[in-house]
């Protein structure tokens, strides 16, 4: 104790300098911290400020952001005009959509005159006649009806037959295989490619059209419209490809097989006569009303009606939109099926060439005076592909003559998008309620009900199991407002 009482005064001198070690010691490492900081960010922000005075900003720089800015908008603005423009195209009636000015039947007959005529003009520029038929080289031989070996018969008969089957004894004949021959080869060198308009099948609906109301007759009219246009960009396919050939001979695509919506493009029966243009009586005619529609509520249309695709499953050509394009907000997507007979070669060519860019035609406002203005399209894209050899000796080939080279079938099955703010301004109301763009009147064909009186917009049938044409479950697709 005696020792602490006689240093007890150093102790609080002791503390003192003690402290103030600590103090030194903080001082000096918050000083070092201070220091880097300084260096890592006064120091340098520094540098770029003084780099700043010695380089101003131009005066001129909040206008030439602004332009930078104005770009991008019109950038944005033009995306929207071309896919406004894609799906403005010309139209074979102005008097027909979204409704006609007048709904008697003469303007209906008068809009069926019009598509068949512009058919014929779609294969005429083809520079297009199909082979030879009987009747054809029955006129050339110079022999009548009663003594033409096999006649007029359905089929491949008559004087394409082979040895061993009726209707071929005088096709053995030597000098009559010959004449045959320089008729059909005649023919191949006359032509560009093998073509007529029955292989478009709304063409030969029109040519037989029996009027059944002014509903469904705007509904076929819309549903022709939409496959004349891809009918269209078929035939500028083919003709880009045989722009520069002389015959079929030189042709890199020889035949069209058709143009098809609602079933797959098969080898057609070989029409009669050097024209091709005669309509198909309503005995052979395929598409009645009922028929592929029974279970189907994107049509109610009698002819070869473009199905829109609603549904990733796909729709009656049986094809999954593997694409993941369907009729949304935004789109219209239907699929159809083309077949062509082309030379080894030209498979890519065709492909590629089907789905380019295409110039078209269109009048501003759907205004018949008004001035045409050409825009682009694209719109194709191809879903399923198959390649065939081609048997020349095979019955639906007798009459056609396609060179030496090497020539194969190809089938294709396709996509076609309309954007909806380019056509839906003229799109009908009965259209636009299949694609629950709108609700259909009360009491209208069509309105979903439920009880006495009530009207529901959420009643939609079950889905299909099979995916091809029956009513599927699936949310509305409101349209724009334009």
């Amino acid at each position: 104790m005696s020792f602490i009482k006689k240093y007890s005064v150093l102790l609080l001198p002791a503390g003192i300098a003690l402290a103030a070690c600590v103090v030194i010691v903080l001082t000096i490492l918050t000083s070092r911290s201070l220091a880097r900081e300084i260096a890592a960010n006064s120091i340098q922000q520094d540098g770029q400020i003084t780099s700043l005075l010695r380089n101003p900003i131009s005066e001129r720089q909040p206008d030439v952001e602004k332009m930078r800015q104005d770009r991008r908008a019109n950038d944005a603005k033009g995306v929207l005009n071309l896919a406004m423009q894609c799906t403005m195209r010309e139209l074979i009636s102005y008097r027909i959509f979204p409704m006609p000015t007048d709904s008697s039947q003469q303007v209906f007959d008068e809009y069926g005159q019009n598509y068949r005529v512009a058919v014929e003009s779609l294969v005429g520029s083809m520079k297009a006649l199909d082979a030879p038929g009987d009747m054809e080289i029955r006129e050339a031989l110079n022999e009548s009806a009663q003594t033409a070996s096999g006649g007029m018969g359905a089929g491949y008969g008559g004087y394409f037959a082979r040895p061993g089957t009726p209707g071929a004894t005088r096709g053995n004949d030597s000098a009559r295989k010959a004449m045959l021959d320089a008729i059909c080869g005649k023919r191949a060198e006359e032509i560009c490619v093998y073509a007529n308009p029955n292989l478009f099948k709304w063409y030969a609906y029109w040519g037989d059209f029996q009027y059944a109301g002014a509903d469904p007759a705007v509904q076929d009219c819309w549903y022709s419209q939409l496959a004349y246009w891809i009918y269209e960009d078929v035939v500028a396919t083919i003709n880009k490809l045989n722009a520069a050939s002389q015959n079929v001979y030189s042709s890199p695509v020889k035949r069209l097989l058709g143009v098809s919506f609602r079933e797959a493009v098969d080898y057609p029966p070989k029409t009669m006569g050097r024209g091709m243009y005669g309509g198909i009586g309503a005995a052979s005619r395929r598409y009645v009303r009922g028929d592929y529609y029974d279970d189907d509520d994107t049509s109610s249309s009698r002819g070869d009606a473009p199905e829109y695709i609603r549904y990733a499953a796909g729709g009656v050509l049986g094809v999954e939109t593997w694409t993941g394009r369907v009729c949304n907000d935004d789109i219209d997507v239907v699929h159809f099926s083309v077949g062509v007979i082309t030379s080894s070669s030209a498979v890519m060519s065709f492909m590629e060439e089907l789905c380019s860019a295409k110039e078209h035609l269109c009048r501003k406002g759907n205004k018949e005076d008004a001035e045409p203005m050409t825009f682009q399209h694209n719109q194709i894209g191809i879903l399923k592909s198959e390649v065939i050899a081609v048997e020349r000796d095979a019955p639906e080939n007798a009459g056609y003559r396609y060179g030496d080279e090497a020539v194969v079938r190809l089938d294709l099955v396709c996509e076609y998008i309309f954007n909806r703010v380019g056509y839906d301004k003229i799109k009908p109301d009965s259209i636009k309620v299949q694609l629950g763009q709108a609700e259909p009147a009360a009491g209208a064909p069509g309105a979903p009900s439920i009880g006495r009186g009530e009207i529901r917009s959420d009643v939609r049938s079950a889905p299909s199991p099979t995916g091809t044409g029956a009513r599927r479950k699936g949310r509305d697709l409101p349209g724009l407002d334009i």
